[in-house]
């Protein structure tokens, strides 16, 4: 994937350091989540999974984040790939709750648009 060139889409990531880096498998294309693969610069709701487990998806608090989703070398992948599976991802926290948990290596999470789950992960590094 480094042969293809990243657009100038994926701006919002130039020069800002990711928060942490996370494991995340995006669901398949179906009924309960979109008709589309998702696309690199992509903007999802950040949700705990414990929170979704104990309040429900519709009262889980939510955080804004930007998945810059990369290849094995690291390399940012290029906003014109569907993405789907099981891919890494440095994550970008726009917008954080008052309240909300600190993220540690191994926190739970969905990603979610609007009311859809789209994604399960699980972070894998923080970004100090």
């Amino acid at each position: 994937m480094g042969a293809l060139e990243v657009s100038s889409a994926l701006n919002i990531f130039n020069n800002r350091k990711a928060d942490f880096v996370a494991s995340i498998e995006i669901y398949p294309c179906g009924t309960k989540t979109r008709t589309h693969p998702p696309f690199n610069g992509i903007r999802w709701s950040f949700i705990f999974a414990e929170d979704v487990e104990n309040l429900g998806l519709g009262d889980a608090m939510r955080q804004l984040i930007f998945p810059e989703f990369i290849d094995g070398d690291g390399n940012t992948i290029a906003d014109k790939v569907s993405l789907i599976g099981k891919l890494n991802a440095k994550m970008h926290v726009v917008a954080i709750s008052d309240g909300a948990p600190a993220v540690k290596v191994g926190t739970q999470f969905y990603c979610a648009e609007g009311a859809r789950i789209m994604a399960k992960g699980t972070v894998t590094s923080l970004i100090i």
